[in-house]
């Protein structure tokens, strides 16, 4: 059985795609199958989805920007949703997601709107009649102020937490109290600039590094009008848990459409024979 991740997201960008892409949302919304991210990403590409196994709620077309909830197997598929977004010229996703089973609190935020600045998630329970408290938070200082409005006890420092953390088990052992320092995932553009250069001279260096003992054999190429990249991914597991991929970009320099088919095929060709 999988971990589910339930992440907040908001893509942006000018008004006619953000409408493009809400109608497809909603036609797969509508299908007997139900809003899966694969049966979106199989309606805008025309081929089955690698994978996808999410599914959004709470779909609304806002003023701004496409926002919706969305629970994911695993982890938080932002790079699945930049896939999507890559089908267009101007969209981009922000969210902000976790994950319980091993501790994921990821974000995007777009400062210009607002979106997502929060910096801490706190995750706690207190009291064995009370539900979980849950919530994200800008400073660690309105983490602390939150433990304390809720226990009543004088929180301003980690000590204090870890005190207040020990007095709760002593009373009740199911009590805990949890603070992520939320990660922040780059944007497309951040990821671009830190691509390394790639040459038809390289498939044999970019094979080695698709073949490292962590790495998923699986390519992924996305081409706009700003270029080309070859996508992988490294897969880290922890006990029964799979950590989310470790995404790995390689750009392509400015090749016609052929010459990157043959650099991909040549990558693909000599992984499946090895």
């Amino acid at each position: 059985m999988a971990d589910w991740s339930y992440c907040e997201y908001r893509i942006a960008g000018d008004p006619e795609e953000l409408d493009r892409l809400f109608g497809i949302m909603q036609k797969v919304e509508n299908a007997e199958g139900g809003p899966w991210l694969c049966d979106l990403m199989t309606e805008i590409n025309g081929e089955e989805a690698e994978d996808g196994r999410g599914q959004w709620s709470e779909l609304k077309r806002e003023e701004d920007c496409i926002s919706f909830v969305f629970e994911g197997a695993g982890r938080t598929y932002i790079e699945e949703w930049d896939e999507v977004c890559d089908n267009f010229e101007t969209l981009c996703p922000y969210f902000e997601g976790v994950l319980w089973a091993y501790e994921l609190a990821q974000k995007r935020e777009n400062p210009e709107k607002g979106w997502f600045p929060d910096k801490y998630y706190l995750d706690m329970r207190y009291s064995e009649d009370k539900d979980d408290e849950t919530g994200s938070f800008r400073t660690i200082e309105d983490v602390y102020k939150r433990i304390e409005e809720l226990t009543g006890t004088k929180v301003t420092s980690e000590d204090d937490v870890n005190a207040l953390r020990a007095v709760l088990q002593e009373k009740n052992c199911d009590t805990f109290i949890l603070i992520y320092e939320i990660e922040e995932i780059p944007c497309r553009t951040d990821l671009l600039n830190r691509s390394e250069p790639a040459k038809r001279r390289d498939i044999n260096r970019l094979v080695s590094l698709l073949k490292t003992p962590q790495g998923k054999k699986m390519i992924k190429s996305r081409c706009r009008r700003n270029g080309c990249r070859i996508q992988f991914f490294q897969h880290v597991s922890i006990g029964e848990h799979q950590l989310p991929p470790i995404e790995v970009w390689i750009a392509l320099e400015q090749l016609d459409h052929d010459n990157i088919k043959a650099l991909i095929n040549s990558i693909q060709e000599k992984i499946q024979h090895d």
